[in-house]
């Protein structure tokens, strides 16, 4: 499976009388000389939700240009207020897998406008376009006919979100630009935790998979007796749900790495659901089972972490 989430990553950027945003869709803001904390507030609200998304299976993209505007009033004053920010925040895009979109762009079919400015070769337009593939991949999906002729690569898409703290103008949650033709095309953006939680749960590709465990059985099957190394015999960690309900909670479950488990806090049972991560890649596969305070497992449930989303 070749294709991914894609979060797009935008900054605010240092503006003055003789510079301007690198874009014409990219808020600019002059930093007071000698307050590092209003830059490095911009950087934490957009890194502090890349890393509590670090579990995803996504591509993230960032611009050069905007990242050179972002860091212009550091490079000015090094020493003075930012010292050793540019290395620090180079060494944080590696952890987190950040990419400049122009080192991978996707195949530009369209022209894309922004306030009618060019913005074709872009991170706007790179994000439009595939974007539009989506919805073209989609629409062939939804169709009956051409659905037969597909093939699993064909049927792969790119979903795209834009996560910003305040770097571009949005209305509810949109950016919108033209495209060829003067045709309206919308990006959807996220700020914070609970914006891109709600998107990527029901966005993202591909979408986890849930493997019944007659082990844990579910709402409609008791889960099985297991024995124990000290021979005795006990209940295996019951699914207190359904196969729709617990798809439902595995979309919305979190977790440290792409490799570890997930956890979410199920309100209707008054505990949690702990999905154990079966080792398949793509489509990411979990079995799962409820959890009660004293049970095993239940102290690597990050509730520090699930506490974010309220």
């Amino acid at each position: 499976m070749s294709k991914l989430t894609c979060i797009y990553v935008l900054f605010k950027e240092y503006v003055d009388g003789s510079t301007a945003a690198s874009a014409p869709y990219i808020n600019g803001e002059e930093y007071p000389l000698g307050q590092g904390g209003v830059l490095n507030e911009e950087l934490r609200g957009v890194l502090d939700v890349l890393v509590f998304f670090a579990y995803e299976h996504c591509n993230i993209f960032f611009d050069q240009a905007n990242l050179d505007g972002l860091l212009r009033q550091p490079n000015i004053f090094p020493d003075e207020d930012y010292p050793g920010l540019d290395a620090t925040l180079l060494s944080q895009f590696q952890e987190l897998g950040m990419v400049r979109w122009s080192d991978s762009p996707v195949d530009i079919k369209e022209t894309f406008r922004y306030d009618g400015e060019d913005v074709t070769h872009s991170l706007f337009g790179d994000m439009s376009q595939r974007e539009l593939n989506r919805q073209e991949t989609m629409a062939k999906i939804a169709n009956p006919i051409t659905n037969m002729t597909l093939t699993q690569e064909e049927r792969e898409y790119e979903p795209c979100v834009l996560l910003h703290h305040g770097a571009v103008t949005s209305i509810d949650g949109r950016i919108e630009g033209s495209r060829t033709g003067n045709r309206k095309v919308e990006l959807t953006t996220v700020s914070n935790i609970k914006e891109m939680h709600a998107w990527i749960s029901e966005n993202r590709f591909p979408q986890r998979h849930y493997d019944y465990n007659p082990k844990h059985g579910d709402a409609n099957h008791t889960a099985q007796m297991i024995h124990d190394r000290d021979g005795s015999y006990r209940q295996a960690a019951q699914l207190l749900t359904t196969t729709e309900e617990t798809n439902g909670l595995l979309k919305l479950a979190v977790g440290r790495s792409r490799e570890s488990e997930l956890w979410f806090y199920d309100d209707a049972r008054g505990c949690c659901i702990y999905f154990e991560n079966q080792g398949r890649y793509m489509p990411p596969s979990f079995h799962g089972y409820h959890l009660h305070p004293g049970d095993e497992n239940y102290d690597n449930i990050d509730f520090e972490k699930l506490g974010k989303l309220k």
